[in-house]
């Protein structure tokens, strides 16, 4: 039932990644130079809602508390033998939000949410079929959250380039997204799982 949610955060993923807006003016690989041109202002501003849109998806790996109940009960451990798979998640994020702005520098936003969205939706996916904890810990702790950190750093660190002028606000809200993700999308979790 776990994997039913997947299909749902692919699908979300793949339409942003693929749209019009994202593939034309949405992320560019080249720096940006602000100026007055009113096709760069709408831009930025397309820039930070499709960025919201995005972190609100892969906040649900903080939903771990809808997630850890039912693969306790489908792989017959306690609550606290899965936990350990959300804390490698959150161990390990960091690291390619360290390094996403390197890769995000050298093959450009657009790549960079590609992968991590592969790595992401690939590792819920995955994980909804897992029959062992150490599937769970692969699965949903390093890939996941490997793929959570990549595409963490990308849409901050890209939506906070379209906008010198209020860095602080557009990362704070893309930020306030990613938190959000957890608190809207896991009581639709919590009926699908």
């Amino acid at each position: 039932p776990f994997h039913s949610i997947c299909f749902p955060v692919i699908h979300i993923t793949r339409t942003i990644l693929f749209s019009p807006v994202f593939g034309g003016v949405f992320f560019r690989k080249e720096s940006i130079v602000m100026s007055d041109n009113s096709a760069l202002t709408k831009s930025r501003w397309t820039t930070l809602i499709v960025s919201c849109i995005i972190n609100l998806v892969i906040g649900t790996g903080y939903a771990w508390s809808v997630f850890g109940a039912a693969w306790a009960t489908e792989l017959n451990t306690d609550p606290g033998s899965t936990a350990l798979a959300f804390t490698i998640c959150n161990g390990v994020g960091p690291i390619t939000m360290i390094t996403g702005g390197k890769i995000n520098d050298a093959l450009g936003p657009k790549w960079v949410i590609f992968i991590g969205g592969l790595m992401f939706g690939g590792g819920m996916f995955i994980t909804g079929f897992a029959n062992s904890l150490s599937w769970v810990i692969i699965w949903y702790g390093l890939v996941l959250g490997l793929g959570m950190g990549l595409i963490y750093s990308c849409t901050i660190g890209n939506t906070v380039k379209f906008f010198p002028d209020k860095r602080g606000f557009v990362g704070g809200i893309t930020t306030m997204c990613y938190g959000l993700g957890s608190v809207i999308l896991a009581p639709i979790a919590a009926k699908m799982v």
